[in-house]
């Protein structure tokens, strides 16, 4: 592997290790039981914060805070693997195999927190998290692209 590679190899690790961190270890698992768990920590309606936050008359720093916390925080998760993972494997150059295997990624973290009591099963978060893969794979092709030509 070369100096590139290897450099990169360690900024996966890091990045990695930062968000198995904010995904399954920054909270506590929960003590409620499993059915009440799920009911209290799943969405399944997309942009329902952002209808939250659209109806809510007085808009104020305890809802827009969370709310930009929300969005921008799922979005900077990811954006790191769109950016650092196509460089690390050729085969995620290809656009249907790097949306393919963040897919399945992020669905099975969503999963792993609900299972383990420790985050919310959101629909958003998925949708924030592909966008924010989406748009550092769609900066890191762009870029690369001119260095070739």
């Amino acid at each position: 592997m070369g100096k590139k590679k290897t450099i990169l190899a360690a900024a996966f690790a890091v990045y990695l290790a930062a968000a198995v961190y904010l995904l399954f270890m920054r909270h506590a698992a929960s003590d409620m039981l499993f059915s009440e768990y799920v009911r209290q920590n799943t969405n399944f309606i997309p942009f329902f914060s952002f209808y939250v936050l659209y109806t809510t008359p007085y808009i104020s720093y305890r809802v827009l805070v969370p709310f930009c916390v929300n969005l921008f925080g799922n979005l900077a998760l990811f954006f790191p693997w769109g950016v650092l993972l196509p460089m690390l494997d050729k085969r995620l150059k290809n656009a249907k195999s790097f949306f393919l295997l963040t897919a399945c990624v992020i669905i099975a973290v969503e999963l792993l927190q609900l299972v383990f009591k420790v985050g919310i099963c959101d629909v958003e978060d998925f949708i924030l998290n592909m966008l924010g893969a989406a748009i550092g794979y769609i900066i890191t092709r762009i870029l690369t692209q001119k260095k070739t030509d």
